[in-house]
C-alpha cells in the first residue's frame, strides 16, 4: 500500500504541473463605462456626457444617435480570438432608448457589425458570434446609441462591454 501512494504522489506531481503550464483556454475581459469615449461627431447629440465610477451616463438628445467607443483590455498573446461579446447597460427612461449596432474592431481594421436592438432597465446581453474572430492588434467595441423618441432627451447608462477571448 505504501508503494502505491508512492507512485501515486510521483505521478500526481508531473500532472499538477502540466494542469499550470497549460495556457487558460477562455477569459471575459471587461471595458468598465468611465473608459468609454463617445466619438467626437457625437458629443453635440448629447445633452450631458458624464464619467463615474459606475459607468458612462449621458443623455442623448431626442431623435439623434451617439457612437460610444469601448477599448478592451486584449491578451498579447498568439492564437487568441474572439467568441462573443457582453453589453451591460441601462436605458433609465425607457424603451426609446436603444442600442442599435455593435461593432468589432482590431485596431484600425474592421472585424464585424452586429446588429439589433438591445434595450431594458439593467440588462446584461451576451452576443455570440456565428464564428470565432482572430484579434492582432487590440480590441474595440463600437456601440451605436438611437434616441427614438420624437420629443425627450433619455439618459442611458453604459455600465461595461465584455469580450470572450479563447485559444
Amino acid at each position: 500500500m505504501r508503494s502505491f501512494s508512492k507512485i501515486l504522489g510521483i505521478l500526481a506531481i508531473p500532472m499538477v504541473l502540466l494542469a499550470v503550464a497549460l495556457p487558460v483556454r477562455a477569459d471575459w475581459f471587461f471595458a468598465h463605462g468611465n473608459a468609454a469615449t463617445v466619438q467626437e461627431d457625437g458629443v453635440t447629440n448629447c445633452v450631458s456626457i458624464g464619467h463615474l465610477g459606475w459607468g458612462l451616463d449621458l443623455k442623448l438628445k431626442y431623435g439623434k444617435t451617439a457612437w460610444v467607443q469601448f477599448p478592451i483590455p486584449t491578451v498579447a498573446l498568439e492564437n487568441r480570438s474572439l467568441s462573443a461579446i457582453q453589453l451591460v447597460f441601462d436605458m433609465m427612461e425607457g424603451s426609446n432608448a436603444v442600442i442599435v449596432e455593435a461593432d468589432l474592431w482590431d485596431g484600425g481594421v474592421f472585424l464585424k457589425a452586429i446588429k439589433g436592438t438591445w434595450t431594458g432597465r439593467w440588462k446584461t446581453v451576451t452576443l455570440n458570434l456565428d464564428k470565432k474572430i482572430k484579434i492582432y492588434r487590440g480590441l474595440n467595441v463600437s456601440i451605436l446609441l438611437k434616441n427614438a423618441s420624437k420629443a425627450k432627451d433619455l439618459r442611458i447608462i453604459l455600465q461595461s462591454v465584455g469580450a470572450h477571448i479563447t485559444n
